[in-house]
C-alpha cells in the first residue's frame, strides 16, 4: 500500500463550524482522528484545523471529539515525528481498507470512522461534524479517571453494545509543540492538540469493566485526559463517544 503525500486544499479558516442556533443538546457527537506527521509539509495546516474544532468545542461545550495520530511512516525523510507510532500507521491503513483504499496519505482526517477527507478542509470537516451532532448514538457510554502508582485506571459503564463492538482508550496529551530543525518542516515550530499518546483497545468489552493504560514518565495529570469510544470491530464506525479529565 502506498503512502502518499497530498497538498491539502483548504476552505479559508473561519469560525463556522456551527450555527447558532446549533448546541450540545441535540444528542449526536463527533470523534475526529488526524493522521498528521511533523515530516510531512502539507500537514501544519492541518494541525491548525484541528486546533480550530477543539477551540470551538471547547467554548460552547460541544460533544466534539479531537484526536491527533502521528503516523510514523515520513519519518524517513530527514524528521523522526517525536509522537509517531508505527500502531497509529497501521490504524490508518485498517481505515483505507475500509473505505476500499488502496492508499494512506497525510493529512486525513476521519469523522466518526464514517467520513475521510483532506485534514486541512474546513469546509469538509464542518459539514461531517454538523452530520455527527445531528446524528444519534448507536450507543451509550460513560467513564470515569483516576491515577494510580503511574497507571490511569478506566472506569466505564456502556449499553447497547454490538458483538463486534470493541472499546478505544485514548490517553491524550491536551498540547504539545516541537521546534523542528530537520526536513519538509525544517526551521518552523509546530503546534498540536490531543495528540495521542496511548491507545489500547479493549475486545469485547462488557458493560462495565476497568482497564489500565501506563501514563508517561513524569507526567503532569492537567496536560492530560482520556477520550474513550466504542468502535465497530467490522466496519470501524463509531457509535459513542466521550471524555474524562483526572482529578485534580
Amino acid at each position: 500500500m502506498a503512502a502518499v503525500l497530498t497538498a491539502g486544499c483548504s476552505a479559508p479558516m473561519n469560525e463556522s463550524l456551527l450555527g447558532e442556533e446549533e448546541s450540545a443538546d441535540q444528542g449526536g457527537f463527533a470523534l475526529i482522528e488526524l493522521y498528521t506527521s511533523q515530516g510531512c509539509n502539507s500537514c501544519p495546516s492541518a494541525d491548525q484545523n484541528l486546533v480550530r474544532i477543539d477551540r470551538i468545542a471547547r467554548e460552547r461545550k460541544l460533544p466534539i471529539y479531537t484526536l491527533s495520530f502521528h503516523v510514523d511512516y515520513w519519518n524517513y525523510l530527514g524528521w523522526e515525528d517525536p509522537f509517531s507510532d508505527a500502531a497509529y500507521s497501521q490504524r490508518q491503513r485498517r481505515y483505507a481498507q475500509a473505505f476500499n483504499s488502496d492508499r494512506v496519505y497525510t493529512p486525513q482526517m476521519i469523522v466518526n470512522g464514517r467520513v475521510e477527507f483532506v485534514g486541512s478542509n474546513t469546509a469538509n470537516a464542518d459539514r461531517a461534524i454538523r452530520a455527527g451532532l445531528d446524528s444519534r448514538p448507536t450507543t451509550t457510554l460513560a467513564i470515569k479517571l483516576a491515577a494510580q502508582q503511574g497507571v490511569c485506571v478506566v472506569s466505564w459503564n456502556a449499553a447497547n453494545l454490538a458483538e463486534q463492538d470493541v472499546l478505544q482508550l485514548a490517553l491524550v496529551q491536551k498540547q504539545a509543540s516541537r521546534d523542528v530543525t530537520a526536513g519538509e518542516n525544517n526551521g518552523r515550530t509546530l503546534s498540536h492538540v490531543n495528540v495521542v499518546r496511548k491507545l489500547q483497545t479493549v475486545a469485547t468489552p462488557a458493560a462495565k469493566g476497568q482497564a489500565q493504560l501506563p501514563l508517561p514518565l513524569q507526567a503532569k495529570l492537567a496536560d492530560y485526559h482520556l477520550i474513550a469510544f466504542v468502535q465497530s470491530g467490522a466496519d470501524l464506525k463509531i457509535g459513542a463517544a466521550t471524555q474524562a479529565e483526572f482529578a485534580t
